[in-house]
């Protein structure tokens, strides 16, 4: 997890940095594209990664109420 939200920050940051380049030295409006998208890149990673997150520990905790259920039923072996 903790390289997902590094790169994701990374890509962020960089982001960020070069579109503020960009905007104190504008040259080519096409060349502003490039930042954009990592800055774009970075936020999904991010979001990506916490959406996972947050998916995987509700599906441990429905697992773990399955379990429970299954331990209260007991084995019937006649």
């Amino acid at each position: 997890w903790a390289l997902h939200v590094s790169f994701g920050c990374t890509l962020l940051i960089l982001g960020i940095y070069a579109t503020i380049s960009w905007l104190k030295n504008p040259r080519e409006v096409v060349l502003i594209a490039i930042p954009v998208f990592v800055t774009i890149v970075g936020i999904w990673t991010l979001l990506d990664t916490y959406f996972l997150n947050k998916f995987i520990v509700s599906h441990k905790e429905r697992l773990q109420r399955r379990q429970e259920i299954d331990n209260i039923k007991g084995t019937t072996d006649k």
